[in-house]
């Protein structure tokens, strides 16, 4: 396997990174739909959009695959830093570059991969990447759909830290301090990050009076999978829920581990009956899609969920809130599961 020239300078890269607030930030939804639209225009069954500091490769976006860290030497994305088009790799086997990549040869099995640069202020920052576990041959026309999708990339990025609570957050934290606010298995905000996003938004409800609700999530018999299929398959579940909850939120929404199989939602929105609509719609969608386990047969999951609004200078407390999200949970088991309830 040989290794990219990284003769060109990187050392920018990760303060460009860093200060951006992004590296260690939850996954977020506009990218989720940025790599689903090029690994279905492409028809390839991987798809991600990669930033790259000075010592990992790190994913904001990953379909198709679990490979979640990849070192430069290891890594196809620094190839495409050494060029200003779209890079492409027909057929890894008989590329002398690719041919002994582990990635090559093991997991995932990269036959075809083709990525364009994802740029901030002419500093490379990442890759928008696809890959096959076959051969596959592009036109130049076809492949160069991906620059417009890293230039939407871009734009998400640039965007990232302006005009939404989990923004405000970013801006307060520094980086350390950010990452410590994610769930490790979920890549989303963990009790306290999401806490701290409700305490922003709570703030800007006491200053200009406008509404939002929380719904608290819980994935129903969730100790039952665990005890059937084990925790592996229990901690499947939990990633599956994530991303179904990470697609069904809009940008201006947030979602958190509150703990254990427990999801809590803040939702951007003033219509009562609108904000009952995204959670039973939410509730719906993780009914009617099973969930692929390594090591069991697809499972069918339900959820529950507890939903309380807050309206327009009414000044519950925070903690109010969150307790009436809770009694709507609690009310919706022990009516029989699988269901929205709204206090």
């Amino acid at each position: 396997m040989l290794a990219p020239d990284l003769s060109i300078s990187i050392a920018e890269r990760p303060y460009t990174l860093h200060s951006l607030d992004i590296l260690g930030s939850p996954l977020q939804g506009k990218f989720e739909r940025i790599t689903r639209l090029a690994k279905n225009l492409f028809e390839v069954p991987i798809a991600f959009i990669s930033l790259n500091d000075d010592q990992r490769l790190l994913f904001k976006s990953l379909l198709g695959t679990t490979v979640v860290d990849i070192s430069h030497v290891e890594s196809f994305c620094e190839h495409v830093f050494l060029t200003e088009e779209v890079f492409s790799v027909p057929e890894t086997f008989m590329d002398k570059r690719f041919s002994k990549n582990p990635h090559v040869i093991g997991d995932p099995h990269i036959r075809f991969y083709a990525g364009y640069p994802v740029q901030l202020n002419h500093q490379k920052l990442g890759t928008i990447s696809i890959v096959d576990h076959k051969p596959r041959y592009f036109s130049d026309d076809q492949l160069v759909l991906l620059t417009d999708m890293a230039a939407l990339v871009e734009t998400e990025i640039q965007n990232y830290a302006i005009s939404t609570d989990k923004g405000k957050l970013a801006l307060d934290l520094d980086q350390a301090r950010m990452a410590s606010m994610v769930d490790p298995l979920t890549s989303l905000w963990n009790r306290q990050g999401i806490f701290n996003i409700l305490k922003y938004r709570m703030d800007e409800y006491l200053l200009k009076g406008t509404s939002f609700a929380v719904a608290i999530l819980d994935i129903d018999n969730f100790k039952m999978i665990n005890d059937t299929y084990g925790h592996e398959s229990g901690d499947q579940t939990l990633k599956a829920i994530a991303n179904t909850l990470i697609e069904g939120c809009r940008e201006t929404d947030a979602i958190g581990r509150w703990g254990g199989e427990e999801f809590l939602i803040l939702i951007n929105e003033s219509s009562v009956n609108y904000v009952a609509e995204i959670a039973e719609r939410i509730r719906s969608t993780i009914e009617s899609q099973k969930v692929s386990l390594l090591f069991a047969p697809p499972l069918d999951v339900t959820v529950t969920i507890g939903l309380t609004s807050i309206l327009p200078w009414t000044y519950p407390t925070l903690e109010e809130m969150i307790n009436k999200a809770d009694q709507a949970l609690y009310q919706g088991k022990r009516g029989g599961r699988n269901q929205v309830v709204r206090v």
